[in-house]
């Protein structure tokens, strides 16, 4: 799998491509410059392109213009939810604001609405709803609506009240135009004024990721954002990568995500600290038993060992940058 990114793509090694994105225009001209660029190089593939969440005109009508259309298949994906954290999930309709209020299309509206009667189809209906301005109540309506016309039949029990889920609050974003404006003061929220966290990833020097002994022959297969090694000015430029930020597997950007960035220094100081002593109780092994011990915390050792020395590159590179 690999990032969707202008360029051609080289060294494919199954007969069959799958495309999937958004329905925008950049990503439409992307995939037709690929596909035209495989016939030129007398290359076939089996070339499938997923809408999320739908087929939009548009792009069927651009593909139509490149001369790719015969080429592909043109499918819909209904992703709907994507979770970002253990507590966190999102639709990831970035311009959702910009298409309501100023564009008048309330397709997302329509969007969450479907994804949150999947909700309840798995964990119950709503037993209560809240709601705070005018497209607040356009959604509580049309929910309810998709909801009478859910058969039960092929859903037994789907829409039964939840036992889990106690209310569904929606907020208007129109209500709170100042709360997006201000500045964030946690770890997180600097990385993302800084850096811009996208569906919880961010973009950093591939340097930064690359273990200490892969740094000098990253991988082929890494997917970066500056696409083709080759192309004149590739060299000068430090490429980059896509990086996931998650408290999942990373106890350390837990541990700092929520904090005031004030605070973050000393706080990475006393990890640091507590790192270097574990790794210095090596020497005080003297039984197996505690060799054991130590070789099995080694492994999480080197890890956050990594995370702790990312950390503290952000900041430099962020100036730098």
């Amino acid at each position: 799998m690999f990032w969707l990114e202008a360029g051609p793509l080289s060294q494919i090694a199954t007969p069959s491509i799958v495309y999937l994105c958004r329905p925008q225009m950049q990503h439409a001209k992307v995939i037709a410059d690929q596909i035209k660029a495989h016939h030129a190089a007398n290359l076939k593939f089996s070339y499938t392109v997923l809408l999320v969440p739908r087929i939009s005109t548009l792009i069927r009508r651009i593909f139509e213009d490149e001369g790719v259309l015969g080429e592909l298949t043109l499918a819909a994906y209904d992703l709907q939810f994507i979770p970002l954290e253990d507590d966190v999930i999102s639709l990831e309709y970035e311009h959702a604001f910009r298409e309501i209020w100023l564009d008048g299309d309330e397709t997302a509206i329509f969007d969450s609405a479907q994804a949150l009667l999947t909700l309840e189809r798995l964990y119950g209906a709503f037993p209560r709803i809240l709601g705070k301005g005018d497209q607040a109540v356009k959604l509580k309506n049309l929910l309810k609506r998709l909801q009478a016309q859910t058969p039960r039949s092929k859903t037994p029990g789907a829409l039964a009240l939840s036992d889990k889920i106690d209310s569904l609050i929606v907020i208007d974003r129109r209500v709170d135009m100042v709360t997006p404006l201000l500045t964030q003061l946690t770890y997180q929220g600097l990385i993302d004024e800084l850096m811009n966290i996208t569906s919880g990833h961010v973009e950093l020097p591939a340097s930064l990721l690359a273990a200490p002994s892969a740094q000098q022959a990253p991988s082929a297969s890494a997917s970066t954002s500056t696409a083709g090694q080759n192309r004149p000015g590739a060299l000068q430029k430090e490429k980059k990568k896509k990086h996931h930020l998650t408290a999942a597997n990373d106890s350390l950007f837990r541990d700092l995500r929520d904090l005031n960035f004030s605070t973050v220094g000393a706080t990475l100081n006393r990890h640091a600290h507590r790192l270097d002593s574990e790794f210095q109780s090596r020497h005080h092994a003297k039984t197996v038993p505690q060799l054991k011990e130590f070789v099995g915390k080694l492994g999480n050792l080197q890890t956050e060992t990594a995370s702790l020395k990312l950390r503290a590159c952000h900041p430099q590179r962020c100036r730098h940058h």
